[in-house]
């Protein structure tokens, strides 16, 4: 009896031991991470044309297939690494606009190919595991940062008809390699959330169900063991700020039906975090994610987990808005409202959409005491709230904008300047400037209500400007600059 239980003893000591290890393994990569991050990937809106070229670097370790081409006849490529018997398929920005876990795949693939103090680690996987990756299932989508394909098909309700080429292509892999994993790669909007909570849903997972019973069979049941232990890592790094998306089932997703088809399979949602908007830190966290799955796949140290623990983990909500203004005291008509104000900031593309700028757009107003939180948060009950002016100098040039004193315009009420000119050649899409421009013209509207861009000037008491409102954006001029004005409009 006395060598079982020191038998039993052992056994679970080694098992914690090797879980240790593989955590430590996992953060001791992520803290060494600038070294494998792609640095030509600097931002969310790259092209296909961009990953061939990195693709076309890649060593002779990696297996490069063209499986197919796009409905606008952009070439979908699978790359495989490893030579183990569990093969782990992963798809990304099968929505064109959602680029965060594709990054992070190119900074694995740099990982992969390194030489350093992980060696072992890489030769343990590439002996127990074979990765296939398709980092871009829907380059017509990237091309224009779009969600849905060329023919505005949504491919993630195309599972079950397959009428795209790139879903065809998708299910002919999976049917061809019969992964034991899949991960299914996304990113969800910034207004997702904790649950009813001000604090976003930085990342989101879910085991998808396989049928409308929700039932938990071996497939799905490994995947969800599977993310309960990627919780309990990320947790070190995002806190609270990790959801469970939402789990009904979906007949034509791929997630679902890939999941039924017997590939356990995992969505990883990137979301939106305070101080990242091009979800740079979200991508490591991809890269960390990821790595840390394929070493548990590899050693099954997933096992140690269970469906409680994956429960456990919050829903996601979506109660956050870009901006919310509360107790606004808004004088219309010689008399003083009460109002709540909400606003979203829209991304404008330009330059074929590698670039963009923001057009704020209110999204509510009225009494939202109790309504959705948001990622910029004032309360102005102090403050008198009047429309912005136009400043009646009449400008001819943008040096002469570029020249202006910003704050010495918001102290007299000014939130756009006009620009005179006959020459267009030179006229942007957008005010640079924190102040709007108005093209040729002498006002723009500022009537408060919903799908509108008021612009506002808030005084105290004794009349002095201590903040403006923007293009959605606020600047409190106790604290800010007039840059965190990101950029304002320019009205023709």
């Amino acid at each position: 009896m006395k060598k079982i239980i020191l038998f039993l003893c052992l056994s679970l000591f080694s098992m914690i031991a090797k879980s240790q290890s593989i955590t430590e393994i996992s953060k001791k990569i992520v803290e060494k991470y600038e070294n494998y991050k792609d640095s030509t990937l600097k931002d969310r809106r790259f092209k296909h044309s961009d990953l061939q070229i990195l693709i076309t670097r890649l060593d002779s370790n990696f297996k490069v297939q063209n499986i197919g081409f796009s409905a606008e006849d952009r070439a979908i490529n699978l790359i495989s690494w490893g030579k183990g018997k569990k093969k782990i398929l992963l798809w990304s920005q099968m929505h064109g606009n959602e680029p965060t876990a594709t990054a992070a795949i190119f900074d694995i693939f740099r990982f992969l190919a390194a030489q350093d103090e992980f060696d072992s680690l890489r030769k343990k996987l590439h002996s127990e595991l074979t990765l296939h990756f398709i980092p871009m299932l829907n380059p017509d989508g990237a091309e224009v940062f779009e969600r849905r394909t060329r023919l505005g098909i949504d491919m993630n309700r195309d599972a079950s008809r397959l009428q795209q080429p790139e879903s065809m292509l998708l299910k002919q892999i999976r049917d061809t390699l019969n992964p034991d994993f899949g991960f299914n790669l996304h990113d969800q909007g910034r207004e997702h959330s904790i649950g009813y909570s001000d604090q976003p849903a930085t990342m989101s997972f879910l085991a998808p169900a396989y049928n409308y019973k929700k039932a938990i069979n071996e497939s799905r049941g490994n995947a969800m063991k599977l993310i309960a232990e990627l919780h309990q890592l990320l947790s070190v790094y995002i806190g609270g700020n990790i959801g469970r998306y939402y789990d009904g089932f979906e007949p034509r997703a791929f997630g679902d039906n890939i999941q039924k088809w017997g590939t356990s399979t995992i969505l990883i949602e990137s979301g939106g975090r305070r101080g990242d908007p091009e979800k740079q830190y979200i991508r490591k966290m991809n890269f960390l994610a990821l790595l840390h799955s394929f070493q548990s796949i590899a050693s099954k140290n997933y096992a140690k987990f269970n469906s409680l623990q994956y429960n456990k983990i919050p829903s996601n909500g979506s109660s956050l808005k870009e901006l919310k203004i509360r107790k606004i005291n808004y004088l219309f008509n010689k008399r003083t409202y009460i109002l709540d104000l909400l606003m979203d900031r829209l991304e404008i593309g330009y330059n074929q959409d590698r670039n963009f700028y923001y057009q704020g757009s209110v999204n509510d107003v009225g009494d939202l005491e109790n309504l959705y939180f948001a990622y910029d948060e004032y309360n102005f009950a102090h403050l008198l709230a009047e429309d912005g002016k136009t400043f009646p100098q009449k400008m001819t040039s943008l040096e002469e904008i570029r020249n202006l004193n910003f704050r010495e315009l918001y102290e007299n009420g000014y939130t756009s300047v006009i620009l005179e000119t006959n020459d267009l050649s030179q006229i942007p899409l957008f005010s640079e400037f924190p102040v709007n421009i108005l093209l040729n013209k002498s006002e723009k509207s500022n009537h408060l209500k919903p799908f509108s861009n008021p612009d506002l000037i808030f005084r105290d008491r004794n009349e002095k400007v201590r903040a403006v409102l923007i293009n959605g954006f606020v600047c409190d001029l106790e604290k800010d600059l007039p840059s965190v004005i990101k950029n304002a409009l320019l009205y023709r």
